[in-house]
């Protein structure tokens, strides 16, 4: 009862919410009535509380988290690889698997060993992008890099993002010198977003772009972050 008596109070605003339907519907008249203006009511409380539901989440679920630097205990990749997800896993106080992971190593360390122990890490880790650079890391608490005790010098650095509402999709193509090549860098482009589709949340997809083999306009392709690297010269 109280909801009607607001109701009755605020013609003004019952007025501009049939506007809103009707142009909505793509019609020139909207029959509108109490029972209409409670459900735009309600479902515009369901959509704050859902922002105000997702923003805690966010909160408390979403974020990042680095590990930098070979450590000189370390006998091995594994044995780096191994102390820097203890040092990333003390430090965000889960046993989660990031959502992704950027990791990056020194020339001097083979990157397929350090994907695979990286993969050994974190199983459930489905996308996981390693660089090599020269001699060592730029990261986020300046340049990591260790003269090791056989004269070596080692670096090794991990960025973590946990996003449980996230989609990630990973590539890795040789650089489009020729027509052809293009093609299938173009391609592998679109099969990438159309894998990272399947994990979208339903509100960034368009319904009618379902089944296609060729990504078409929506939500998700207007918000996408795109992280690349390559070999000096293909920048």
């Amino acid at each position: 009862m109280a909801l009607n008596r607001n109701l009755e109070a605020n013609e003004g605003n019952r007025a501009s919410y049939a506007a809103l339907l009707a142009s909505q519907r793509h019609t020139e008249a909207a029959t509108f009535d109490d029972s209409t203006f409670e459900t735009v009511w309600l479902r515009t409380r369901k959509t704050a509380l859902f922002r105000t539901i997702l923003n805690e989440f966010v909160k408390k679920n979403v974020f990042v988290y680095s590990a930098n630097g070979w450590p000189q205990d370390a006998e091995n990749v594994q044995d780096a690889v191994r102390a820097l997800a203890i040092e990333i896993r003390s430090g965000t106080g889960t046993s989660n698997s990031p959502s992704w992971v950027f990791v990056a190593c020194s020339e001097t360390l083979d990157p397929r060993e350090v994907l695979s122990s990286v993969k050994d890490t974190f199983p459930n880790t489905a996308n996981i992008h390693c660089i090599t650079s020269c001699q060592g890391v730029t990261t986020d608490v300046g340049f990591k890099s260790t003269s090791c005790n056989d004269g070596v010098v080692r670096a090794l650095s991990m960025f973590t993002v946990f996003d449980p509402l996230g989609a990630f999709s990973t590539i890795a193509v040789r650089p489009p010198e020729d027509p052809s090549a293009i093609t299938v860098f173009d391609k592998t482009l679109d099969q990438a977003y159309l894998k990272l589709r399947e994990s979208a949340l339903d509100v960034l997809k368009d319904p009618s772009n379902d089944g296609k083999k060729v990504p078409g306009p929506e939500p998700l392709a207007e918000h996408l972050n795109i992280w690349m690297s390559g070999l000096p010269g293909t920048e």
